[in-house]
């Protein structure tokens, strides 16, 4: 009987490989070598450096072959989004060898992958990246920005060019995680969400160990280099694994609100309190009202957009605004010593938690800002129509001798000073494109989860970037590009079966 195995191929549909008979069998032996003589290099490499205690430099050969690892955009996006949240605490164990440098080469590393990964998008998906210009208003506006504040990079105003090239580690490299979001499908989307919940809970955890134990030698001798004051009193207020108290409690409040979404979405799931309760305990021992506030906005978007109409979505705003107004109409009946009386707390954690939350227009610090916020408009529209240099209302501006360094606390503010009113503008009109493709994509889906969690995290993020930086944070606002990203993708998508369906019915 003929045998037909050999006909048919091998299991699995791979295609049969018939070598003739001049061809040379292939050698694996070569290969094997190679990777073997690497891996005998590095490990001679790293025990050289360990033995001479320069465990930075070994820390940076490390991330240089995970680095490598993340070329593959897709892979990449997963790997520096764990990575960002634990780099500060990875840069503080290499303090145990080798001194502080305000130039840590380590920090270096999530904003150098990035570019590699965007250089990756353009080379192998430069169709897509012209189709998304094309299609999209979101898309166009995002870019005009990007433009605009690489124009700023070389604004002789600032000082040293150096202070611009750094400037855009800030504000340009993490908008480039918008073509990451253009790479990813919902399921994706909602696996990052979980490992945001994970990593926050896991920070969380740690954030309320330093609180009860303190910091450890290494943290405090990092504090003290950067001039980082966080003591009320005799407590400590809580960074975690991050580079300082606001970057963590931002990351907290997110974990806090995915829990309470997640939770929200089938009302069962009695273990979603764990991550966030640790997350607001760690807030409020960070006492950082922003992040409080934006938790609070996060939840009320949340549950405005579970309507599932526009005329739904616009009656529970209304009822929203209503409930928010008499809260704040009955707790400004009263002083605020009046509500810290009420609190029955000498804590200083307690004391400036619920002053700031019941009273926040009447706080020393917002007043500044706003006197702040009122010299940036006049001085941008009258003396510097053109912005002053992007990095000039960064650290950069001082580390490298900038001629304009101003402290603003908004990034909305800090375009407008550094990267002129134009700025601002455009970035007034993405906020307001964002939640309306949101709103759209919401509207329309069949099952809307992934699309109310982002609308409930992207108002955190939008709100915190016009009272305060959320949007420039090196560690946290790189989700946020990703998930408006996601949605220039979904949009896109939307209107492509919309015109399908439309020229089939026109067909038929």
């Amino acid at each position: 009987m003929r045998d037909n195995s050999a006909a048919q191929g091998p299991p699995g549909g791979s295609i049969p490989l018939h070598l003739g008979a001049g061809t040379a069998p292939i050698n694996r032996r070569t290969p094997i070598l190679l990777w073997g003589l690497a891996a005998t290099g590095l490990g001679l490499t790293i025990a050289v450096l360990l033995s001479n205690g320069e465990m930075r430099a070994i820390v940076l050969l490390l991330l240089t072959i995970l680095g490598l690892v993340c070329l593959s955009p897709k892979r990449g996006i997963y790997i520096i989004l764990v990575f960002l949240p634990f780099m500060y605490f990875l840069r503080r164990q290499v303090l145990h060898f080798n001194e502080f440098s305000k130039t840590d080469p380590i920090l270096l590393f999530p904003p150098l992958v990035t570019i590699a990964m965007f250089l990756g998008y353009m080379i192998f998906y430069t169709a897509d990246f012209y189709k998304y210009i094309r299609r999209s208003l979101l898309m166009k506006l995002l870019v005009a920005l990007q433009v605009l504040y690489f124009l700023e990079i070389f604004n002789p105003l600032q000082g040293s060019l150096l202070v611009g090239v750094a400037g855009a580690m800030y504000f340009m490299i993490p908008m480039l995680w918008v073509f990451m979001g253009l790479l990813l499908d919902e399921r994706g989307i909602r696996r990052i969400f979980m490992i945001v919940m994970v990593i926050g809970t896991i920070t969380a955890a740690y954030g309320m160990y330093q609180h009860s134990f303190g910091l450890s030698d290494v943290e405090k001798y990092e504090a003290e280099s950067k001039n980082f004051v966080m003591i009320f009193g005799a407590k400590v207020r809580v960074m975690s694994t991050f580079s300082s108290t606001g970057d963590f409690s931002f990351y907290a409040s997110i974990t806090a609100f995915l829990a309470f979404a997640h939770f929200w979405r089938a009302r069962t799931n009695l273990t979603y309190f764990v991550p966030a309760g640790l997350a607001a305990s760690a807030m409020f021992w960070g006492s950082v009202r922003g992040t409080m506030f934006g938790l609070a906005f996060s939840i009320i978007m949340f549950l405005i957009v579970q309507g599932r109409n526009r005329p739904q979505i616009l009656l529970r705003a209304i009822m929203a605004c209503v409930v928010v107004g008499s809260i704040y109409g009955y707790l400004y009946t009263y002083t605020p010593i009046e509500i810290w009386e009420v609190s029955r707390s000498k804590d200083p954690f307690v004391v400036r938690s619920v002053s700031g939350l019941a009273h926040p227009t009447e706080e020393s610090s917002f007043n500044a800002r706003v006197e702040n916020w009122t010299y940036v408009v006049k001085s941008s529209f009258t003396e510097y129509p053109a912005g002053r240099g992007l990095g000039s209302t960064t650290l950069a501006a001082r580390k490298f001798e900038g001629e304009a360094a101003r402290t603003v606390d908004s990034m909305f503010f800090e375009l407008m000073y550094g990267s002129s009113p134009l700025a601002a503008l455009l970035f007034l009109l993405i906020t307001l494109v964002v939640f309306r493709d949101l709103l759209t994509l919401t509207i329309k889906a069949a099952e809307p989860f992934t699309q109310r969690v982002m609308f409930g995290v992207l108002a955190a993020f939008f709100l915190g970037s016009y009272f305060g930086q959320s949007l420039r944070d090196s560690v946290n606002s790189p989700f946020a590009w990703l998930l408006i990203g996601w949605t220039v993708r979904e949009i896109v998508a939307r209107k492509e079966a919309e015109e399908a369906r439309h020229d089939a019915g026109s067909t038929a």
